[in-house]
């Protein structure tokens, strides 16, 4: 819930949805009072947004064309990378959408550098305590003060990898990989740290 005047709800809709999903959402949401946004520049309190699992543009273009959301919260950590990025941006700066880069205010910091006149923020990931294991990838991480994010003025983007950290990662995540080709039932959870690693199998369906 973002309040800039008034409140504004932002509906973030999951992996899964498809473009008609999206106004079937918005359609519902403006039957029951709450606004919603259809096209660019409206007045509204319900505000769409999706695009954090989409791996292409060609995936994120149909949304933007049909004008269901205003916010694309396109991962580029995720698959892609910073080009497939600029190429989103590019899209959807022509159709008055708002490019919200998701988690990796290390990475996509510099994506909002690139694209000042479309990009509207980045999504924290957390910290050592609420996310250690992304939190710990890196050696140090910009500085978030009074609502800025501030970057190193190292090359490139100024972040050196932890790398004995993440060999221990890679050797664990392997491990884990191996065990569930051992154990012949299905992987119900797991976890994975720095020190030790872990699956769950439902063993009692296979007997």
């Amino acid at each position: 819930m973002a309040v800039t005047g008034a409140p504004e709800l932002l509906i973030v809709m999951g992996a899964s949805a498809t473009p008609d999903q999206v106004d079937d959402v918005v359609a519902r949401l403006e039957e029951a009072g709450c606004g919603a946004v259809v096209t660019p520049g409206r007045e509204a309190t319900v505000i769409g947004a999706i695009g954090e699992r989409e791996l292409t543009r060609f995936t994120v273009r149909d949304f933007i064309v049909e004008g269901g959301i205003r916010y694309v919260q396109f991962d580029a950590t995720r698959a892609s990378g910073f080009t497939e990025a600029l190429r989103i941006a590019h899209l959807a700066e022509q159709h008055g959408v708002m490019l919200a880069p998701h988690t990796a205010p290390e990475l996509h910091g510099h994506l909002v550098l690139a694209t000042p006149r479309c990009v509207f923020g980045v999504e924290s990931h957390g910290g050592p305590e609420t996310d250690p294991l992304v939190y710990g990838l890196f050696r140090e991480h910009p500085e978030l003060c009074d609502g800025h994010l501030h970057l190193g003025d190292r090359p490139g983007f100024g972040l050196e990898i932890d790398w004995a950290r993440r060999y221990r990662l890679m050797r664990l995540h392997t491990a884990l990989h191996v065990m569930s080709c051992v154990v012949v039932a299905p992987v119900t959870g797991g976890n994975i740290a720095p020190d030790k690693a872990r699956l769950d199998f439902d063993i009692d369906s296979v007997w």
